[in-house]
């Protein structure tokens, strides 16, 4: 605050334990134009592959999301968009397998290149009219998703769209359940005899 690197009430915002669930280190990596110290800690850190995030709940004073911040976040369940941002943007939430609530408030216009590709335990997302953009690939690899929408709006041609695409595809669930047994079969040490 004495420098101006941020205003008063956004330090108030931040120090108030009940409202902010995401760690300090990612505060300038979802805001524009952070301070020179922390661009260069964050370019060291990142957030990428982050397993301790489990929550967020984004100010309004956020503006920005850069591309792939929250990707491969697989602990991440639950996120509040504020209402400062305009859009979700390319890669943001992807691969976030465990992620299974988002708020997509009615100030975003659009959601980027697989912004939530393969988030598989996502179940349903309400997307709300003022959304005009939804690149085809947002939702890639959401296998179990219900995009609940306002009939006649762009979510809802999206939507359309999505389910045709969703039904071509092939189901490797029964792949990804045999896969997971082996591999526990392999960690527990049990071995099945091919006879």
């Amino acid at each position: 605050v004495k420098d101006g690197i941020v205003e008063a009430d956004f330090l108030d915002y931040i120090n108030d334990d009940k409202k902010v669930t995401y760690p300090w280190s990612m505060i300038d990596k979802i805001t524009p134009r952070p301070h020179e110290k922390v661009q260069a800690m964050l370019a060291e850190d990142g957030f990428e592959d982050n397993d301790t995030i489990t929550h967020i709940t984004m100010p309004k004073t956020v503006n920005l999301i850069d591309s792939y911040a929250f990707w491969d976040c697989d602990k991440l369940k639950k996120v509040s968009l504020g209402s400062g941002l305009r859009e979700v943007g390319d890669y943001v939430f992807a691969n976030c397998s465990g992620l299974t609530e988002i708020t997509i408030p009615d100030n975003i216009r659009s959601i980027g290149i697989q912004a939530f590709a393969n988030c598989t335990d996502l179940r349903v997302i309400k997307i709300p009219p003022e959304v005009t953009f939804i690149h085809e690939t947002a939702f890639d690899g959401c296998i179990n998703l219900v995009i609940d929408c306002e009939e006649g709006s762009y979510a809802d041609k999206y939507a359309e769209d999505f389910y045709e695409r969703q039904a071509q595809m092939p189901d490797y669930s029964q792949d990804r359940k045999d896969e997971e047994s082996d591999e526990e079969n392999k960690n527990n040490g049990v071995t099945v005899p091919v006879t």
